[in-house]
């Protein structure tokens, strides 16, 4: 069974926790004999950054508008990654 992927949201971006980077990875279910996505829902609780090398337990889901909000640092904590969104849009 092959699955059709769907395009990112373009106004929202996964980051970095740490150094608010997009190149991020999450986990997938796989199957081994054909190499194709299953389809079903993966393990949300193991992201990998390789600009960190470490693995996080969540990602910043940052929008890349003003006021650039994360779904993971509360409103009084520095996002890193919405950090990198704020000077993008001023530069």
């Amino acid at each position: 069974m092959s699955t059709q992927t769907t395009p990112m949201d373009p106004e929202r971006l996964y980051r970095c926790p740490e150094c608010g980077g997009t190149d991020v990875n999450g986990t997938a279910w796989i199957h081994l004999n054909t190499n194709e996505d299953t389809g079903d829902e993966p393990p949300t609780d193991d992201y990998w950054c390789p600009d960190c090398e470490d693995h996080f337990g969540r990602v910043c889901d940052v929008a890349t508008a003003p006021p650039f909000a994360c779904n993971y640092h509360t409103t009084n904590e520095t996002c890193p990654g919405r950090e990198r969104e704020r000077k993008l849009w001023v530069d």
